[in-house]
């Protein structure tokens, strides 16, 4: 199930939703259809596979953010 995150082009709030085939999502705060599709981060796993020692692993954070789950929008201190 595809949940993407958005950005309300008018009243800047940021937040994700659940997009089910055609549905045109709407900012829950204002109800305004006019919204910007956020580039989300995914987390992941990889493993080190240049050394005969194959124990490493680095794991990537899921968001940027540490008050909510968006990665850039003008509420986020750290994005």
């Amino acid at each position: 199930m595809p949940i993407y995150e958005y950005k309300c082009n008018n009243c800047n709030h940021c937040f994700e939703t659940l997009v089910l085939g055609s549905d045109k999502p709407v900012c829950p705060s204002c109800k305004s259809p006019d919204l910007s599709r956020l580039i989300s981060k995914c987390g992941f796993v990889t493993r080190s596979t240049g050394s005969s020692d194959d124990s490493s692993v680095s794991v990537s954070s899921s968001s940027a953010c540490s008050g909510c789950t968006a990665t850039n929008c003008s509420s986020c201190t750290s994005g």
